[in-house]
C-alpha cells in the first residue's frame, strides 16, 4: 500500500463558493467590533483578499485607531464566533468537491489552511456537510502569516500519523497566496482554477500543479506516483 498523503485544503474558492458571504460575514463583524471596542466601527475588506482573518482585522483596526492586544484578539475572536450565524444563501460546493473529499479522506489524511477564523470555518463547512472530513487544521485567527498557517498544521498533522515527509503534503488552494504558502514550506503546491485568480495568474507562481476542478486531483496523485 502506498505511503498515506497529507492534503490541505483552503476553503473559499477552493471547496466552496459563496457570493454573498463576503457581504453577511463584514455585516455581523461590524457589528460585533462595535460593540467589543464600544464605537463605531467600519469593515472594509478593499485589498485583502487572501490574508489571515487576524492580519485583516488588525489592519481594519488600525485604520481606525485602534491597536489591540493579541489577548484582545483572541477573546474577541472567541465571541465573535460562537455568535456567528452561517447564512446559507448562495452556499455551494464547487463542482466535484463531495466526491473528491469522500474518496481522499477513505486513504489519505485531510486538514485545512484558511483564512477564515476556525469557528466560522467550521460552522460553513457543517452547514454543507463536509466539516466531518477534516478533524485538524490552522486557521486565520491564529497568524498574520499563511505560510504559518501551513507549518501550525503540519504540526498537528503529526497527531494523526503523519510522519513529516513534506513529499507526501499537497496543499491545495484557489489563490497566489495559497501557492505562495506552499511554496515557503516546501509542501507540494496546487493551484485550483475554481476562484478569482485565472491559470495564468496562478501560473505565474509556478504551482506544482494546476487543475481546473477537484475532480483533476486523481491525475495529481497518478503523476505523483509515477
Amino acid at each position: 500500500m502506498s505511503e498515506r498523503k497529507v492534503f490541505l485544503f483552503d476553503i473559499d474558492g477552493t471547496l466552496i463558493s459563496s457570493p454573498e458571504f463576503l457581504k453577511d460575514y463584514s455585516t455581523q463583524l461590524r457589528e460585533e467590533l462595535s460593540s467589543y471596542f464600544a464605537r463605531p466601527l467600519e469593515v472594509d475588506f478593499s485589498g485583502l483578499h487572501g490574508n489571515t482573518e487576524r492580519k485583516n482585522l488588525r489592519i481594519i483596526l488600525e485604520r481606525q485607531g485602534i491597536n489591540p492586544s493579541e489577548n484582545q484578539f483572541d477573546e474577541f475572536f472567541k465571541e465573535f464566533g460562537d455568535n456567528y450565524l452561517v447564512s446559507s444563501k448562495n452556499l455551494i460546493l464547487l463542482p466535484w468537491v463531495s466526491e473528491t473529499i469522500k474518496e481522499l479522506s477513505d486513504r489519505h489524511l485531510l486538514g485545512l489552511v484558511t483564512g477564515n477564523q476556525e469557528i466560522v470555518a467550521r460552522k460553513r463547512l457543517e452547514s454543507v456537510r463536509l466539516n466531518k472530513y477534516f478533524p485538524f487544521g490552522s486557521f486565520g485567527n491564529e497568524d498574520y502569516e499563511r505560510s504559518n498557517l501551513v507549518r501550525n498544521a503540519l504540526n498537528r498533522a503529526r497527531e494523526y500519523g503523519w510522519e513529516r515527509n513534506k513529499s507526501n503534503v499537497y496543499l491545495v488552494g484557489d489563490t497566489t497566496k495559497d501557492v505562495e504558502a506552499g511554496k515557503i514550506e516546501g509542501v507540494i503546491t496546487v493551484a485550483v482554477a475554481t476562484g478569482s485568480a485565472s491559470k495564468d495568474e496562478l501560473s505565474g507562481l509556478n504551482p506544482d500543479y494546476i487543475i481546473s476542478n477537484l475532480s483533476e486531483i486523481r491525475q495529481v496523485l497518478y503523476s505523483s506516483i509515477t
